[in-house]
């Protein structure tokens, strides 16, 4: 994409980006999953770069017609919930946007545009509730990837049963602590010791 072509976007060219034929191929998602959770400063500026002006577009309500399609509310969730914590990295902008990410991804769910994605299309569109701060998202997240887990092919089920696990630990977190402790310093909130007893001891998170 160039920057003359940045006031066109389409929910495709955000899934092309993201997924590059992960979405129906187990050895593309391998690969794609060591992009996803790996930090890159070159590839947070290539999203900030390719991207920036349709999170802008999205915030300031420019792509409501995206809300009607499974495409389009996948590619939202994404700009809102992934591609943030890329371009506003260690900042607390990275998070501004999670609760809009979490209400497109209960009304997509409740008009049942999940069920037209692909595996890893819904997981990704399920994150937002693993991102979350409120136990009940939490909650909500983990019944919903056992649901998929339930109905997809065989061949996903690995693959499902590793996200189920990353969703169980979010939510074992926020039901410890009431929230993220690794997000504490970015947002200039104070930890309590037990906090930072898990910072120095347990598995981190990005963001």
């Amino acid at each position: 994409m160039n920057s003359a072509s940045q006031h066109d976007y389409t929910p495709e060219q955000v899934l092309d980006y993201w997924f590059d034929g992960a979405e129906q191929d187990l050895e593309q998602l391998h690969a794609r999953s060591k992009i996803w959770y790996s930090i890159s400063t070159e590839r947070d500026e290539e999203i900030k770069t390719e991207f920036g002006a349709l999170l802008q577009q999205i915030v300031t309500g420019q792509r409501q017609d995206w809300t009607e399609t499974s495409s389009g509310v996948l590619a939202l969730v994404l700009v809102l919930d992934q591609f943030t914590r890329q371009i506003f990295r260690k900042k607390p902008q990275a998070f501004v946007h999670d609760e809009q990410a979490i209400a497109i991804a209960y009304s997509g769910i409740s008009h049942g545009l999940d069920q037209e994605m692909t595996v890893p299309g819904r997981l990704f569109f399920y994150h937002p509730f693993q991102h979350s701060e409120k136990l009940k998202d939490q909650e909500f997240g983990i019944h919903i990837v056992q649901n998929l887990r339930s109905v997809c092919d065989e061949q996903w089920h690995k693959y499902v049963d590793e996200s189920l696990r990353y969703f169980e630990e979010h939510y074992e977190i926020v039901r410890r602590f009431g929230r993220f402790p690794h997000r504490n310093e970015i947002l200039e909130r104070r930890s309590t010791p037990e906090e930072l007893e898990f910072l120095h001891t347990a598995s981190r998170y990005g963001q």
